[in-house]
């Protein structure tokens, strides 16, 4: 009974996220509206059983009523978390892109106290900024997961991969090799 529910579901989930997932929705969006539409599916066959005495359509309209109360709640359609993460990362770099970041041609040996890395101007005329590993994952990603906001970071191109497509490189800095997260200027545009 419940594998027959499941396969019913499957097949009816294409047109109703068609009727009512609105438009620019994301990943997390569609996962949220799969689960209030299952739950107004598990309704409708409830009604549909006799188990209930609703309209038709009752259970359903009110899950879709549930979610939209959800994208309203969150301030529309969009991962929040991928939005709370990039004003995080972009925060981090405009409280801190010159003093926790001494620039790799300086001739000045004393870097800061609490340095998060290193800014270089590369040939094209744009500055990169080279982050240690520890200041990305305990600092810049506080709150989410560290892999995960780099695949985020990698996609929305703030993040350079290496020729690979790692999230960190290796990179020699003033007679010393680090390994770091390099990030593009492209981070201002946000």
């Amino acid at each position: 009974m419940t594998f027959g529910i499941r396969i019913r579901f499957r097949k009816e989930l294409p047109a109703i996220k068609s009727v009512f997932l609105p438009k620019g929705s994301e990943e997390q969006d569609e996962r949220v509206f799969t689960m209030f539409s299952f739950v107004g599916f598990a309704g409708e066959l409830a009604s549909e059983y006799s188990i209930t005495c609703w309209d038709r359509r009752e259970a359903f309209k009110a899950a879709i009523a549930c979610f939209t109360s959800w994208i309203e709640a969150k301030d529309g359609t969009g991962n929040q978390e991928k939005r709370a993460l990039l004003d995080q990362i972009k925060l981090f770099f405009e409280l801190y892109s010159s003093s926790r970041f001494p620039d790799v041609s300086s001739d000045d040996k004393i870097k800061p106290v609490n340095a998060a890395g290193y800014r270089h101007t590369i040939s094209t005329g744009e500055t990169v900024y080279y982050v240690f590993p520890k200041v990305f994952k305990h600092e810049m990603c506080r709150g989410f997961n560290y892999k995960t906001a780099a695949h985020i970071l990698k996609q929305v191109g703030w993040l350079i991969a290496d020729d690979g497509g790692t999230a960190y490189t290796s990179k020699k800095i003033q007679d010393k090799t680090y390994r770091i997260y390099v990030f593009s200027q492209k981070l201002w545009e946000y």
